[in-house]
């Protein structure tokens, strides 16, 4: 291990270890008790399981904010949420029966459903895709010629994977000869810091993580995304779902969305408190180091990518349609081999356009400083 990684505060690798005993039953209730994915009904109260694609954090505390304010027990259901392994991962066990609704990265779920399980995407909530470079000091990372001759440390397979692919061709680079890849499960700040890889690729709301190492570490940020114009994470359920209680659904989605809803409305308050359930419900997660500014910096950047004028016209959650498609046209190309249709992968009747509202102009101004810093991500937004 170098100085540098000793000196190094919150790593990812960090950050799993001291949640790794957040195991696949560690469950969150909001009402009832009951068993994962049995959807049935307790005193009137239907009970729901929710699988996150992973370790609870900043960016899915608005969810903690919808038990807490009883926004699902108000709709008659009692929701537990459980930590996911990935979205591929979650994706899988949402596809067998295993709870009724997941949040997965859209690639994920979109080669699960290839691969015949019976998914079905019904809420955005990601509407800008998050995938970014991150790359160490002294490599400027303006383009895609600044990527030639170095190595990138990435996971063979995946969302990220799949849009660096995609960037490479886009231009006019070889991904697999321009670019030197080393292939590491879970690659993160601890390769770039520890010098073996020039460059990660990772949400570009983890920069966080990066700025409140000890001391802080200012990778060169290069978001490949953001151009794409395709979804990222959202919410997904079953097609069984959706043909035998679609009020279900509904009830569901709506809790979720009244969460992010408020979060957004309240601005700095809606923020902290969304924190505060978070933690509640989540208590090994507030003993991590810096856990409030970590987190609630990871939140920050994550509702900044929702505040764009496709959520200022149509509202939290719903799919605009052309969107839909082009990210169907990116996976298709880029990661599948048998290509899906729009009707074999979403439903797009569940969340209805403007139901969701929310200012954004309101929403922005309380995102413009994240972690002490002027927020890095409003600017590149619209």
């Amino acid at each position: 291990m170098s100085v540098t990684q000793r000196r190094a505060g919150l790593s990812r690798r960090d950050f799993l270890r001291a949640t790794a005993h957040l195991t696949g039953a560690t469950l969150v209730t909001a009402g009832l008790a009951s068993c994962a994915g049995s959807g049935e009904e307790k005193g009137g109260v239907k009970q729901v399981s929710f699988i996150l694609d992973w370790i609870p954090k900043g960016q899915t505390a608005p969810f903690y904010i919808a038990l807490e304010k009883g926004y699902w027990a108000k709709r008659g259901l009692a929701v537990q949420l459980q930590r996911g392994f990935g979205s591929g991962d979650t994706a899988v066990r949402i596809g067998r029966g295993e709870a009724q609704f997941g949040w997965a990265g859209v690639s994920a779920v979109m080669d699960s459903i290839a691969k015949g399980l019976p998914l079905r995407e019904v809420a955005a909530t990601t509407t800008t895709h998050p995938s970014a470079i991150f790359a160490r000091k002294g490599l400027k990372v303006n383009g895609a010629r600044d990527l030639v001759g170095h190595t990138g440390a990435d996971n063979a397979t995946g969302e990220n994977n799949a849009v660096m692919r995609a960037y490479c061709a886009k231009n006019g680079l070889d991904y697999d000869k321009d670019i030197s890849w080393r292939f590491i499960k879970d690659a993160g700040i601890a390769q770039v810091v520890g010098g073996q890889a020039d460059m990660i690729i990772d949400w570009i709301t983890n920069l966080p993580e990066w700025w409140l190492q000890k001391p802080p570490v200012e990778p060169n940020t290069l978001w490949i995304a953001k151009d794409l114009g395709i979804y990222g994470n959202g919410i997904i359920t079953t097609e069984e779902v959706l043909e035998d209680d679609p009020e279900l659904a509904r009830n569901f989605l709506g809790g979720a969305l009244e969460g992010y809803q408020y979060t957004i409305e309240n601005g700095a308050k809606g923020q902290r408190e969304a924190i505060k359930a978070l933690f509640k419900y989540n208590p090994e997660i507030a003993a991590q180091p810096n856990a409030e500014e970590l987190h609630l910096a990871n939140l920050q950047l994550y509702l900044s990518l929702m505040l764009v004028k496709e959520t200022s016209d149509h509202g939290i959650g719903f799919f605009v349609p052309e969107k839909v498609d082009r990210t169907l046209a990116f996976i298709n190309e880029h990661l599948l081999d048998k290509p899906l249709k729009r009707e074999d992968a979403f439903g797009l009747d569940m969340v209805e356009d403007g139901e969701f509202e929310v200012d954004i102009e309101k929403g922005r101004a309380a995102l413009e400083t994240v972690a002490g810093r002027k927020n890095p991500l409003l600017p590149q937004l619209t």
